[in-house]
C-alpha cells in the first residue's frame, strides 16, 4: 500500500512546479541536398550499386526528390525479356534489370521481397519455368513501392505461389 501511495503521489506531480518540459526541437544531421558522399552512400544502400553517373545525377537533389523520382520511374519488367527470348534463362534477364534498370530502388526492394515471399530454392530450379518466375518477379517489382496489402494479394493470387504452396513436385513420403 505504501508503494501505491508513492506511485499516486508521483503521477500527480507535473515534474516540479507545474510547468511542462518544453519539447526539444529536432536537429537533423541529414543534408538538405545530397552531396557526392551522401549520394554515394544512399545509392549503395538503396540500389544494386552506385556509379559515377548515378552519383552525379543524385547529387544536388534532396532525399525526398530522389525517392519521388525513383517511385515515378516505370518498372523494368522481366516478362517481356523472357517472352522475346524464351530459350534464355530467367536469371540473365533479372541481372540485366538489376544492374541496368533505371528503377534501381524498385529493383532492390523487389529483391528484398523475393527473399521473404519465396516460391522456390534457386531461381532456375523453382516450381515453374522462366515465364512463370518472370511473371512472379514482375509482381514484386510492380508492387514493391506501393501498398503492402495489394502486394500480398497479388502474390497470393499468383499461379507461381499457388504451385509452390501446393507442394508441386514434392516427393511422396
Amino acid at each position: 500500500s505504501a508503494m501505491l501511495a508513492s506511485l499516486a503521489l508521483t503521477s500527480s506531480c507535473q515534474g516540479g512546479g507545474g510547468t511542462p518540459t518544453p519539447t526539444p526541437t529536432p536537429t537533423s544531421t541529414i543534408p538538405v541536398t545530397l552531396t557526392q558522399q551522401s549520394a554515394a552512400r544512399l545509392l549503395n544502400q538503396a540500389t544494386f550499386g552506385a556509379t559515377y553517373d548515378t552519383i552525379s545525377a543524385a547529387q544536388g537533389q534532396s532525399y525526398d526528390q530522389w525517392f519521388a523520382a525513383q517511385a515515378a520511374t516505370a518498372p523494368s519488367l522481366t516478362s517481356p525479356l523472357v517472352a522475346a527470348n524464351p530459350s534464355g534463362g530467367w536469371t540473365q534477364y533479372w541481372w540485366h534489370n538489376a544492374v541496368l534498370g533505371p528503377d534501381q530502388l524498385r529493383q532492390r526492394m523487389a529483391f528484398a521481397l523475393s527473399e521473404i515471399l519465396v516460391v522456390g530454392g534457386s531461381p532456375d530450379q523453382a516450381t515453374g519455368q522462366a515465364p512463370n518466375l518472370a511473371a512472379y518477379y514482375d509482381i514484386l517489382v510492380s508492387d514493391s513501392l506501393g501498398n503492402y496489402r495489394k502486394l500480398l494479394e497479388d502474390v497470393t493470387l499468383s499461379p507461381e505461389m499457388g504451385l509452390y504452396l501446393n507442394m508441386f513436385r514434392n516427393d511422396k513420403p
